[in-house]
């Protein structure tokens, strides 16, 4: 299931045009920010300062837009999933059939609905998915696979079973809403609600 992403984001001008603001503030890493910290990728380390300090900040929580399924320095990994710990972290996954090991997905993140014929063709038996230290801290994981580069997932199919897309978490979690989703037949968002036909 996919959503045209110019209807998305009027949608979502809507929303948040009513609102005020946007929820969503966009941190992008630049030469700038490599001289600072270091080069990209960044150290765990850096990132887990960087999240403690969103902690302080109040922040609602965080998209993390980097593929974690990897160990690194033992103390970073550790720094990393201590401050995931504490503040709503969403995490990237995705599919990767190439991938001869993949860490376990966790069955909390599996959507609990009997989906319909996948029509969106994003589907894999393994991938890119977050370390168990990860994971097992995280609000959410979410995949980041595309068909089109104008329409965004909804869900993905995980070893048959659906999962949601990150654009998905992303946006539960800024509505603090949880969506109503049957992959193949209907979604339903803070009042936006669409069938597949």
């Amino acid at each position: 299931m996919v959503i045209h992403l110019g209807l998305l984001l009027l949608w979502l001008a809507g929303v948040w045009t009513a609102a005020g603001e946007s929820p969503f503030i966009v941190v992008f890493i630049d030469s700038k920010t490599e001289e600072t910290v270091g080069p990209f990728p960044l150290n765990r380390s850096v990132l887990a300062k960087g999240i403690q300090q969103l902690k302080r900040d109040r922040a609602r929580g965080v998209v993390l837009k980097f593929f974690f399924d990897q160990p690194k320095d033992a103390g970073d990994d550790a720094a990393l999933a201590e401050a995931i710990a504490g503040l709503p972290v969403l995490l990237q996954a995705r599919l990767d059939d190439a991938e001869p090991k993949p860490n376990p997905f966790p069955e909390r993140f599996v959507l609990k609905t009997t989906p319909a014929a996948d029509p969106s063709g994003l589907a894999g038996r393994s991938g890119w998915i977050p370390l168990p230290c990860f994971s097992a801290r995280a609000r959410d994981i979410g995949f980041v696979d595309l068909t089109r580069p104008d329409c965004v997932p909804v869900v993905e199919f995980y070893r048959g079973r659906a999962v949601k897309s990150l654009s998905l978490c992303a946006l539960e979690l800024a509505l603090n809403e949880q969506a109503h989703v049957v992959p193949g037949r209907s979604f339903r968002l803070h009042g936006l609600h669409l069938r597949h036909r």
